[in-house]
């Protein structure tokens, strides 16, 4: 897969579970949260969702750049995001929030990520490719 395709695919991922996270917060933390939802919850969410649909577009605009420090930035952001959220996954997990299932499915979605933005960051053809068509 090229890095634009990968961009891409993050934008559609991004977008769509934060426009989901705005419009039904309660679809999303009825399945997630282990002590069930809240009108608090629900805020969370919809303030989660709005991050996450910015993001999106943030990858959108850059899934058909050239190579760049500024690309290499939205990678690496994007990176950091995945390794945290995955952290806090657990963290929420351990402390009786989420549910053993959507720790795992969190797990799932941000391994792939973190795989993803890790190889396209720090591949070393982009300084090949970069020097060459300079």
């Amino acid at each position: 897969m090229k890095r634009k395709h990968f961009l891409l695919f993050s934008a559609v991922v991004s977008g769509a579970f934060g426009i989901a996270l705005v419009i039904t917060p309660d679809s999303f933390t009825t399945a997630l949260m282990a002590q069930g939802t809240s009108d608090a919850a629900n805020t969370w969410a919809r303030y989660f969702g709005t991050n996450l649909f910015a993001i999106g577009i943030i990858n959108f605009f850059t899934f058909n750049a050239s190579w760049s420090s500024a690309v290499r930035g939205v990678l690496i952001g994007n990176l950091l995001l995945h390794v945290l959220g995955l952290a806090i996954d657990w963290y929420s997990y351990s402390l009786h929030v989420l549910s053993i299932a959507s720790a795992m499915a969190g797990t799932v979605i941000h391994i792939v990520f973190i795989f993803g933005f890790s190889y396209y960051a720090f591949r070393s053809s982009h300084e090949a490719t970069a020097t060459a068509s300079a």
